[in-house]
């Protein structure tokens, strides 16, 4: 009974999660044989779920987009949305409260089978939101630390500094606007064989469109290069991938907190292709600290996701994920949500 029990306080403290335990079998009730048994190196993909701490929301950091193996002509619009709950605490220095959400729309073209090119638009959203009650649920029913959470009003969106001059609101209420817009490059360098990975090469860069004063953009222009390589285990349905990112922008200042110029990610795998057109993926994404010197945002962040992708139609691809904090809870969300939906032209 006792296992019951503690099963139900954790579904009806994140329904999100309760949602993905139901739909991602979904696909397995529709997949027939479509197209012969994957040998290749890239399988579905990986999980195109950036960052979603304080900081990272606002540069480029879905930086390790998908393979290009799309032929020649091909175009690939995806339209992505990213949800996060936050909630950072210091007693000392800061509030960071409300949820995030960054919706973009992203076109490139296959200029040849190894290279793509493209631009995306983001639209940033900052709201008090409503999972609150059921994440502090969640935490209690557990037993399970707050950070001071419940000591504060549930679904508000605000940004507060303490100082030695008292209390300095950064930000407060919902905001939405035009992000930072940018385009970027894909190159596969190597599709891998038996022995050796797919590899591909990844760039991107953003002009200053989004209103930083709103939090709703850097400031400042941004540039970010990375490398992704994926391989394929033997024979089997199991793929491992990983990643390094770097990224950079002269914008020195997050909500008045120092800025590191520039930031490093790394990210790591495994995909299960349960059919070819259908996968189970988890991944882990550390990103280095977003603040030169202040508290928990001086930490880097570690996030992990889990979600499948689904080839629902010949050129359409649905990504559905959730997103949860590890090892350092002050400086990045409590749970995320990661939705896309790719359509080949």
């Amino acid at each position: 009974m006792l296992f019951f029990s503690h099963f139900k306080f954790r579904l009806a403290g994140k329904p999100i999660l309760v949602f993905l335990t139901l739909a991602l079998p979904l696909p397995l009730l529709f997949a027939g044989p479509a197209g012969s048994e994957s040998t290749d190196n890239v399988g579905n993909g990986h999980l195109t779920a950036p960052s979603m701490s304080p900081g990272h929301i606002l540069r480029p950091s879905a930086l390790f987009l998908g393979q290009p193996c799309h032929p020649q002509g091909t175009w690939d619009t995806t339209f992505d949305a990213h949800w996060a709950n936050l909630w950072g605490y210091d007693s000392q220095e800061y509030i960071i409260d409300g949820e995030w959400l960054r919706v973009n729309a992203r076109v490139f073209y296959a200029v040849t089978d190894s290279i793509a090119l493209g631009a995306f638009v983001p639209v940033m959203g900052r709201m008090s939101g409503f999972m609150d009650p059921m994440i502090d649920n969640f935490h209690r029913n557990l037993n399970m630390p707050s950070n001071h959470r419940v000591q504060y009003p549930n679904n508000r969106s605000r940004i507060l500094l303490f100082g030695r001059e008292g209390t300095h609101t950064i930000a407060e209420g919902d905001s939405w606007g035009l992000g930072d817009v940018g385009g970027g490059a894909v190159v596969r360098l190597t599709r891998g064989d038996g022995l050796l990975p797919a590899l591909t090469l990844q760039a991107q860069g953003t002009l200053p469109t989004g209103d930083d004063h709103a939090l709703e953009g850097l400031g400042e222009p941004s540039a970010a290069l990375g490398a992704l390589a994926s391989k394929r285990l033997g024979h089997s349905p199991l793929l491992v991938f990983g990643g390094l990112g770097i990224f950079h922008s002269p914008a020195d200042e997050f909500a008045d907190i120092p800025f590191n110029e520039t930031v490093y990610t790394g990210l790591v795998g495994v995909e299960y292709q349960v059919v070819p057109a259908f996968s189970l993926i988890a991944q882990y994404l550390n990103s280095s600290p977003i603040a030169k010197s202040y508290s928990y945002l001086s930490e880097s962040s570690h996030e992990v996701s889990a979600g499948g992708k689904w080839r629902i139609a010949p050129s359409a691809i649905l990504e559905l994920a959730v997103e949860e904090n590890v090892a350092v809870y002050n400086n990045s969300p409590d749970i995320g949500a990661h939705l896309a939906l790719s359509l080949l032209f």
